[in-house]
């Protein structure tokens, strides 16, 4: 059981401020909300003399800025300077606020010089935020003030148009780590500031939400109403300009783990423990962990690898164990004065990977399997949210020998273990494992990769803060996968349906665009998220400014940005193929909510084809002349039935509907059909136009001279 510090302890704390606060790892959200945390800057470091400093009280003091807004000014909402506009801040940690900032627009008129006021305030505890009005909604009577006790308050002057101010809190003002509000509001009726917006979160006005406003105006309920998001069109989230400088105080006594992911690896694993105290210092770490349940064993370790007694990493290593076996673990930490701290406990299995398999990484939300099921007897899935990142006994599987398939696909957002390294628990204070190492080693033995992420210039580093970047000459990114430049989250594909176009001709993925599903010939239609979200606020699509020569452009949109593309290493007989948007969605041109299966199935098999992978049932992956491959049935028949079929030429083929008693329903193919996958859509009408009625049916192929035949099921 975890035991506190003493109260006196804790009162020792609020005088002492740390050189450097805990970084939080952030990425994207995944649940479709706002990150509480959306971006937080590490600020310099500051000379040792100020790491015991009182009374902090400007910016110059602070080490950490919260902001919510990214710059990318779109329009402003003029509202008189009598209304209060606030931003709401969720702290990475314990900290006072020492300083904030803001940008307002001044109108014709001009009101550089006016004065405002500045204020902070702690959140009113009894505020469910999540349930706060939304755009162009207010509370009804009785007024619920979002604002709880005001910690600051004092006078500015109003800074010229798009001028950012700076206000110092003097001498600061402990907030530990609860919500709080910085904004500002006028004392002159006649000020003509207006507030600053932009349009960069759409998302639908009843989630967690950052920006209020107070509106005095006559319309309004009683004395008024606290907006949410007020003033936007098409539920765009507004951002007032509002960021927050604040000055982390350490925790006193604090012990972190290393959360170790599953893993392949079956030998011994190391466990790193951070652990921090100022006073007497870490007398030792121990470590107790037990296998599938069993008793409890433990490990000691007096001495730090790094670092020393007050503030260090110890390392500690469990015992290797047998595939299937799943350890529990967590540590103790003791000083030298008696006190304890015990982390959680964590909990890793070991798993082991199939020889002639590839691997599929999946760390993304979505309600169902985006892998086609005949996938399954030669792919290992590797469930991101449940095992953690693959650590390099699990690349290095696929890569070196073990009879694989030489292939690892890679569907995520915001793929940070790629790009900046996979940190297990340790919130920043610990050492890094990135697995871009081990993708480099795989395209160096010839394998290949393919990167399916919408948030990938993030997640690969390239574009810390999203936006427009170019990969530095000698980055892996460049010289392996073959890109030059990219744009995360480009507005001009923000937060809508896309279309984009392609070659019926191109020789891997040209039968995606022949009018295959639901598309139209020479175009797909692609909804990011639309389906889970039921909105296409979240449709952040990225697109590729500039590629290494060599590189294939499958997919563009209208304005020719490229969103897809695929790379054959030079020299080396490496295969990459890259979308700048989750490749399983794919949706019906007339329904965002509705995902085409048949051509993410299609593109699924394109590009796993051009890999060298097909589909269980071709274990030789060499086709006789003749061989018809496979018939997929898709069950159950709702609507219209998708009925695909592969073949390894161009061949005649008869495809005919029957009833359960033989008797002919609807002959829908008596003619020549293309290599490769085929889809025929049958709507569910006889050869006189009449619906059927509710039942089994059969479909039967016939292919030069071979015959296959399965049934679905038809429910209306």
């Amino acid at each position: 059981m975890r035991k506190y510090l003493a109260l006196v302890c804790l009162m020792v704390v609020v005088d002492l401020w740390a050189s450097e606060g805990v970084l939080l790892e952030l990425k994207p959200s995944i649940d479709g909300r706002v990150s509480e945390y959306r971006v937080v800057k590490d600020l310099p470091s500051k000379p040792e003399s100020s790491i015991l400093q009182k009374g902090s009280r400007d910016i110059n003091d602070a080490n950490y800025c919260i902001q919510y807004d990214s710059e990318n000014w779109t329009y402003y909402c003029p509202r008189p300077c009598e209304d209060s506009m606030v931003v709401r801040f969720v702290p990475p940690e314990r900290c006072s606020l020492v300083a904030f900032t803001w940008i307002g627009y001044n109108d014709a008129t001009g009101a550089t010089g006016q004065p405002v006021g500045v204020f902070a305030a702690m959140a009113n505890p009894s505020e469910d935020y999540s349930t706060y009005p939304g755009v162009n909604e207010y509370h009804t009577a009785p007024l619920v003030h979002p604002l709880g006790n005001i910690l600051w308050s004092g006078i500015t002057s109003a800074p010229g148009n798009m001028v950012w101010d700076t206000v110092n809190i003097d001498p600061g003002v402990y907030v530990g780590d609860s919500t709080f509000f910085c904004g500002y509001s006028g004392i002159n009726p006649t000020d003509t500031i207006a507030c600053l917006a932009e349009s960069w979160i759409p998302m639908p006005a009843v989630i967690d939400v950052h920006s209020y406003q107070f509106n005095g105006d006559a319309f309004a309920v009683d004395s008024g109403a606290w907006f949410c998001y007020y003033y936007t069109g098409d539920d765009e989230a507004l951002q007032f300009g509002i960021r927050a400088y604040i000055r982390t105080i350490p925790i006193f006594y604090i012990v972190r783990a290393e959360e170790l992911p599953y893993s392949y690896n079956t030998a011994a694993r190391t466990v790193n423990i951070y652990g921090k105290y100022f006073l007497v210092g870490i007398e030792e770490m121990t470590l107790h962990y037990s296998v599938n349940g069993g008793p409890e064993d433990t490990l000691v370790s007096t001495t730090p690898i790094e670092g020393d007694s007050t503030e260090g990493i110890w390392q500690l290593n469990i015992p290797g164990v047998s595939v299937g076996d799943t350890v529990d673990y967590y540590v103790v930490g003791k000083t030298y004065n008696a006190l304890y701290d015990t982390t959680p406990t964590y909990t890793y299995t070991i798993l082991a990977g199939t020889p002639g398999h590839f691997l599929y990484v999946d760390n993304d939300n979505h309600t169902y399997d985006p892998l086609p099921s005949q996938y399954g007897e030669i792919m290992d899935v590797w469930d991101y949210d449940v095992y953690g990142a693959p650590d390099s006994s699990v690349l290095c599987f696929y890569t070196t020998g073990n009879d694989t398939q030489m292939t690892v696909v890679w569907r995520d957002w915001g793929c940070t273990a790629l790009g900046r390294g996979a940190n297990y628990g340790l919130g920043g204070d610990g050492i890094l494992h990135p697995d871009s190492a081990w993708i480099k080693l795989l395209l160096d033995n010839g394998g290949h990769f393919w990167l399916s992420d919408e948030d990938q210039g993030y997640g690969l580093g390239i574009c810390p803060n999203y936006g427009q970047q170019s990969v530095p000459e000698g980055h892996w990114v460049r010289e392996y996968l073959g890109i030059q430049g990219m744009y995360d989250d480009n507005p001009t594909l923000a937060g809508k349906g896309t279309i984009l176009y392609g070659d019926p001709s191109d020789p891997v993925i040209g039968d995606l665009f022949g009018g295959i599903g639901y598309q139209t010939s020479g175009q797909i239609y692609i909804a990011p998220y639309a389906p889970i979200t039921g909105s296409l606020n979240y449709a952040y699509v990225g697109n590729y400014d500039s590629l290494q020569p060599g590189a294939v452009v499958n997919m563009f949109d209208a304005d020719d940005l490229v969103v897809s593309y695929r790379y054959e290493g030079p020299g080396v007989s490496y295969k990459v193929y890259n979308d700048f948007w989750p490749f399983d969605y794919i949706c019906n041109p007339a329904d965002s909510l509705e995902i085409d299966s048949i051509a993410v199935d299609s593109l699924v098999e394109d590009v796993l084809t051009w890999f060298g992978i097909r589909w269980v049932g071709i274990s030789d992956r060499t086709l006789e002349p003749g061989k018809v491959v496979e018939l997929l049935p898709l069950n159950p028949v709702i609507r219209d039935a998708m009925i695909r079929f592969s073949l390894p030429m161009k061949m005649m083929v008869s495809l005919s509907i029957y009833d359960n008693t033989g008797r002919l329903i609807k002959n829908l193919v008596n003619g020549t059909k293309n290599a490769g996958l085929n889809t025929v859509r049958w709507n569910g009408k006889d050869s006189e136009g009449n619906s059927v009625a509710n039942g089994v049916y059969f479909y039967r192929l016939s292919a030069s001279g071979k015959h296959l035949s399965d049934k679905m099921v038809v429910v209306r």
